[in-house]
């Protein structure tokens, strides 16, 4: 199983994934892959990604 590339997002860079993420007006492609890309950042496979966010698996991979 491949592991998503390790990401190391600074504390600004995850405040701005996370606002970009709940804003009502960002596309909801961005908010999606903000999302994937947090999860990501935590570690998780890609494998864990795709199936958290409901998506094909390739989706889930950086």
């Amino acid at each position: 199983m491949r592991v998503a590339r390790a990401i190391e997002l600074s504390a600004a860079a995850r405040t701005e994934l996370e606002r970009l993420m709940r804003r009502r007006t960002t596309p909801q492609r961005v908010a999606q892959r903000c999302r994937i890309v947090l999860l990501a950042a935590q570690g998780l496979r890609d494998k864990l990604v795709a199936e958290q966010m409901q998506v094909a698996p390739r989706m889930g991979t950086l």
